[in-house]
């Protein structure tokens, strides 16, 4: 005996009335479907699991299509003039406007470490579309992650694109310290102590 309803959707079949299952849908009572196993034949959970993977993998290759066409450039940031090899150098990239200053560290787009040798510390920054970005650096002589500040002024060296000093009459920002990247491209930054 067929069960009603989604019998021919779902090619079940039902030895007797007992191996039908009722399904409720929100507020929609869809009825019964076989839910017994014939050798031939999926279960309903097996036919729905196999459905749902498909569309996942359907999904996931698209994403994976759409990525590949769209062209990625690195972008190689380097520092040559820190005062000593003590602790790392924390490069922060940034792609917005108005996310320069951020002291704190929380609007920056992709964040690198280096280790220090000979006074100068580089990184390249993979998989990037072609844009507008701005990078700040920061010296953390004790590699506690954010800037030490005496009175008001950083203790530790900090530095930003384009600039060859900061100071009150001249804050970086990130219209100041933009570039265009649209192609494999190098970046100098030079570290500023006060």
């Amino acid at each position: 005996m067929k069960c009603r309803n989604f019998e021919v959707f779902f090619n079940f079949i039902a030895a007797d009335e007992s191996k039908c299952l009722h399904l409720n849908m929100g507020n929609q009572k869809i009825g019964p479907v076989a839910y017994g196993l014939n050798s031939a034949r999926r279960t309903l959970v097996g036919r729905w699991s196999a459905g749902l993977f498909a569309v996942g993998l359907l999904l996931v290759g698209a994403s994976q299509v759409q990525a590949a066409k769209e062209p990625t450039v690195s972008l190689q940031v380097q520092v040559s003039t820190l005062r000593n090899s003590t602790g790392v150098v924390q490069f922060s990239l940034y792609n917005k406007d108005g996310s320069i200053p951020d002291e704190k560290f929380k609007r920056y787009y992709r964040q690198l470490r280096s280790t220090i040798k000979g006074r100068s510390a580089n990184v390249t920054f993979e998989g990037l579309p072609p844009g507008y970005y701005a990078v700040s650096i920061h010296h953390d002589e004790n590699k506690n992650g954010k800037i030490d500040k005496g009175m008001l002024l950083p203790i530790e060296g900090v530095g930003f694109s384009n600039y060859k000093k900061i100071g009150l009459t001249n804050r970086p920002s990130f219209s100041g310290a933009r570039f265009k990247l649209e192609k494999d491209g190098q970046k100098s930054v030079l570290a500023i102590y006060f």
